[in-house]
């Protein structure tokens, strides 16, 4: 929760606090504010805290079993996770493809590299909801990319 929105949850849970003590209970007005700062005050650091011990979820990497990171048997077994989890796909292999095709075309916007890449493989080194497509395709894009660089 950014600091804005702690803010306003705070200051409205102490109007409530406020509101209810001298409504509800007859409270005198100096009292009940006296009750409802701190209130409101520990919902605001609550609300700016809320999101600091989230769980992470995301698996950590797998560290590689020995030098045999630049085998085509490590390619295809991320190719092979990145298949099962579209998160991988973005997190590890769209931006190793990316950093290729930005080294041998320069900036991928631009009107000459999205001709050369074609739209299909555009979208897919460019777009951060892109997923793995099917193996033939997938060869297909990346043969083009092959020949680009």
């Amino acid at each position: 929760m950014n600091l804005r929105k702690a803010v306003l949850l705070g200051v409205f849970v102490a109007a409530v606090v406020g509101i209810a003590a001298v409504a509800a209970f007859g409270v005198p007005l100096v009292w009940a504010i006296l009750i409802a700062v701190p209130a409101g005050v520990l919902v605001g650091v609550g609300g700016l805290l809320s999101g600091t011990h989230d769980a992470e979820w995301t698996a950590p990497p797998e560290l590689p079993a020995a030098a045999v990171t630049l085998h085509a048997t490590f390619v295809t077994e991320r190719l092979e996770q990145a298949a099962r989890d579209p998160y991988r796909f973005t997190a590890r292999v769209q931006p190793r493809l990316r950093r290729i095709a930005v080294a041998a075309l320069g900036d991928l916007d631009s009107a000459e590299a999205k001709e050369k890449l074609g739209p299909d493989l555009h979208r897919l080194l460019t777009d951060p909801h892109a997923g793995l497509p099917k193996p033939p395709e997938f060869a297909a894009l990346m043969q083009r990319l092959e020949e680009q660089c």
